[in-house]
């Protein structure tokens, strides 16, 4: 059995398509990991660092106090410099702290707190970091000294839940659940819990786009290993030897679960390294429930445990869609509907686990598939338990018993069917040698159509990168509640009272509100003066006073939206178009965000050069060229028909990446100013034909479209010139994918004249004078597919290009 596993594994090796895909999703794996962890805020500063050896081996109450007690001096530290930056006096600054001092266990004079804070007062910035450290220290220790009260607290929530009649009855899943519940956090109560941070630990766990590279890989393998033979005659050859059923059977399975096993390591492992070296993971050490992500965690885990179950979750769940492949590929004889089949169960998987309610009768269909096993972070940090004929199971404990349940079942059954006698996989079929009648033909396709699409879609694996490309664009789908910063809900308020046609009411609106900041001062100070008249209480003074100090927190969001407002009337007047005022927060989202459309751009490229790499070097490959050139449409006809349909798998494959955005950005963003001149957004107002938002949009997936096309037509002329396929793959990365990097890494090198700036519109358009560049662009393309379209048309119709 030693030498047919050395077999399999020596034809997985001198396949260069598994190399390449392996260096190419391996380096996306992570680049994409990378990236995802440039927008999380870590406070892995010197300041954090001292506090957190200071406060680790103190009591989590005392800690908490004596932290309180400096953020509240940073409190009013920060407000004596938000004071000074908004332009109130001194004066009044003076009398609004003191009062605030004053009520301190030890008064302390407002100059004596300046005097000791005066270094913090001259370096903001480092005192702004260490307010942040000191915030986040509270957090987490807020966490850790409110955990014995959470898990006390379910008890008495048990206790009230069942005085409702609803939960009151014995014999229902609530009633059991309540119970369970209780008792599966009853042990949790004494645990030792410590300071640190959860960057790291979340970013190995929630990072999902490792999951689908491993499924697309392992598909690809799988075919290499049972799909290949059958389809090229070995399989029922290979059956009839001595070892050809059980033994050849129990080798393939052997080599794909060590494929799984290798390629799991690497992927997951670049993953762990890259957090590590990033983020650090602090005391492994420590419980899992010290973090705030995990509170809800039933298992008494630490931090290094929970990354070896959280890993060995995630193996298994690919070892058994390894099997259950497997056994798809065996069981079906027509690998294009194994692939049906393959890709139904993952779509409804997937859809199952994002749309089902987590509280539906249908929660088992949710929480036993292969992504809810993938999704192992969840299993794992969120207590859940299945109904199941009315009785409470962990989830956790349910998905174990089925994935090993299932691989065992998968693999037993799998064995039987590769090795049993008498199957159509395994014997010749008498009526291959019969002759046919002349009317064959006619139960069969010889249409080129069906032939090409077959081989696209299920020869060249192209329906799996749809799938994944599905995957990839739903990742963008967020369906998720919108937090606004502070700065952010100040702006948004004032944005919603001016959406809308610019007219003379909110005009008035901001004069008015304009006065309320001018006066502000004037009020702070008439309130002071009443104050020291014992016209108010001191009571009264407070609440007044924090209503000013809070109103004038929204200054800075008053004045971007002013400016914004004048900025749209000015050109309003200008150019004659009536404009509306649309908040920069959705239009941010969808227009200015070049970095995604980049990364979209370099997805959509790997997916574009993978699916039609293979569509001509086929022919080349095993020689079929010239039978076919020499039939009635295996010249002309044949070439647009395949065109024809690399073009249409473009738009297919632009339509599952990019239409997600759209979606959130009506969905998540309440976007709904689609008919407004799109002069009303800020960073286009020089474009110089009066179209509404949604028209824009459209013109700029038309140039998207073109210049995915322009991709395809050089794809298609570089697999007439190469005639390989992992050439064509790497001449296709080198032209199409590797510009998008360098304009991603260093914008400056490749600014312009590569296919990347048909993914980049947004960011042109907003340029000025770039109209006339668009439009040489989209004339460059143009004549790029009509060239490259001509002479890869007379390459393969075998005519010389005079």
């Amino acid at each position: 059995m030693m030498q047919l596993i050395k077999y399999e594994f020596n034809k997985l090796i001198h396949k260069k398509v598994i190399f390449f895909l392996l260096f190419l999703l391996l380096g996306l794996n992570i680049f994409l990991f990378l990236q995802a962890q440039k927008e999380v805020v870590f406070h892995n500063t010197t300041e954090y660092q001292s506090l957190l050896t200071k406060y680790s081996g103190m009591e989590p109450k005392q800690a908490l106090s004596e932290l309180k007690e400096i953020q509240n001096d940073y409190s009013i530290l920060s407000r004596i410099l938000y004071n000074r930056s908004i332009g109130v006096t001194e004066a009044v600054t003076q009398n609004d702290i003191q009062i605030l001092l004053d009520d301190y266990p030890v008064p302390i004079a407002y100059k004596a707190f300046t005097q000791r804070y005066s270094y913090h007062i001259k370096k903001e910035a480092e005192f702004q970091t260490a307010y942040a450290a000191i915030n986040e220290l509270i957090e987490q220790l807020n966490t850790i000294s409110s955990y014995p009260q959470f898990i006390g607290s379910m008890e008495k929530k048990a206790q009230s839940m069942e005085s409702v009649s609803i939960f009151a009855k014995k014999d229902t899943f609530a009633y059991r659940n309540i119970q369970k519940t209780v008792l599966d956090f009853n042990d949790l109560k004494q645990l030792s819990l410590e300071l640190g941070q959860e960057e790291g630990i979340i970013a190995v766990s929630r990072f999902a786009f490792t999951d689908y590279f491993l499924l697309l890989f392992i598909l690809i393998l799988s075919v290499f290993l049972f799909a290949e033979e059958r389809e090229n005659g070995l399989l029922t050859i290979l059956k009839s030897t001595t070892n050809g059923r059980l033994k050849l059977a129990g080798s393939k399975l052997l080599v794909l679960l060590l494929s799984t096993l290798f390629l799991f390591v690497i992927f997951y492992g670049g993953n762990l390294f890259s957090a590590k070296d990033r983020f650090g993971f602090g005391d492994t050490g420590r419980f899992i429930q010290s973090m705030a992500s995990f509170r809800d965690a039933e298992m008494p885990l630490t931090v290094s445990h929970y990354l070896i179950v959280l890993f060995l979750l995630k193996l298994f769940a690919l070892l058994l869609f390894a099997v259950i492949t497997t056994l798809l590929f065996t069981l079906f004889s027509n690998t294009k509907l194994a692939f049906l089949i393959n890709g139904g169960i993952l779509a409804c998987s997937y859809l199952a686990y994002s749309f089902i309610y987590p509280t539906s009768y249908l929660n088992p269909l949710k929480y036993l598939n292969i992504f809810s096993f993938l999704d192992s972070y969840q299993m794992i940090a969120y207590y859940n338990n299945l109904n199941l004929f009315g009785y409470p199971v962990s989830r956790l404990s349910s998905s174990i018993s089925l994935i090993g349940s299932l691989i065992i079942l998968c693999i037993l059954t799998y064995l039987w069917i590769f090795s049993k006698s008498g199957s159509k996989n395994s014997s010749l079929n008498p009526a291959l040698f019969k002759r046919k009648g002349g009317n064959h033909l006619s139960n069969g396709s010889v249409h080129l159509w069906n032939h090409e699409l077959f081989k696209i879609l299920f020869s060249n694996k192209g329906l799996l990168l749809l799938l994944l490309a599905f995957l990839l664009g739903l990742q963008y789908l967020d369906r998720s509640e919108l937090f606004y910063t502070d700065a952010q809900y100040y702006y948004e308020y004032y944005a919603r009272q001016l959406s809308g046609k610019l007219d003379e009411s909110k005009n008035s609106f901001l004069e008015n509100e304009q006065q309320r900041f001018d006066h502000l001062s004037v009020n702070i100070n008439l309130l002071l003066e009443q104050y020291n008249n014992h016209e108010i209480s001191k009571e009264d003074y407070r609440n007044k006073s924090l209503e000013l100090s809070e109103f004038a927190k929204f200054y800075p969001g008053f004045q971007t939206a002013k400016q914004q407002y004048e900025s749209l009337s000015g050109l309003q007047e200008q150019k004659d178009i009536s404009l509306h005022f649309i908040s920069t927060i959705p239009s941010s989202y969808i227009f200015e965000d070049s970095n995604r459309d980049l990364l979209l751009g370099l997805l959509y490229s790997v997916l574009l050069i993978l699916c039609l790499c293979n569509l001509f070097c086929i022919e080349y490959k095993n020689g079929m060229i010239n039978l076919i050139r020499s039939t009635k449409n295996g010249r002309g006809k044949l070439f647009f028909k395949k065109s024809f349909i690399a073009y249409a798998i473009a738009a297919l494959l632009m339509l599952f990446i990019y239409i997600p955005i759209y979606i959130t950005l009506a969905g998540r963003y309440h976007f709904t100013d689609w008919t407004a001149p799109i002069q009303s957004i800020q960073i286009f107002s020089d474009f110089p034909f009066k179209i509404s938002i949604i028209q824009f949009i459209v013109l700029i997936m038309m140039i998207q479209l073109t210049t995915a096309f322009a991709m395809v037509s050089t794809l298609l002329l570089l697999a007439q010139l190469l005639k390989k396929q992992t050439l064509t793959i790497l001449t296709g990365v080198l032209t199409l994918s590797v510009p998008m990097i360098f304009r991603y890494i260093v914008p400056k090198l490749v600014e312009r004249y590569s296919f990347a700036d048909g993914f980049n519109m947004y960011r042109h358009f907003s340029e000025q004078n770039s109209f006339l560049y668009v439009c040489l662009y989209v004339a460059a393309l143009i004549i790029i597919i009509v060239l490259t379209e001509t002479v890869a048309y007379r390459i393969f119709c075998n005519r010389n290009l005079r």
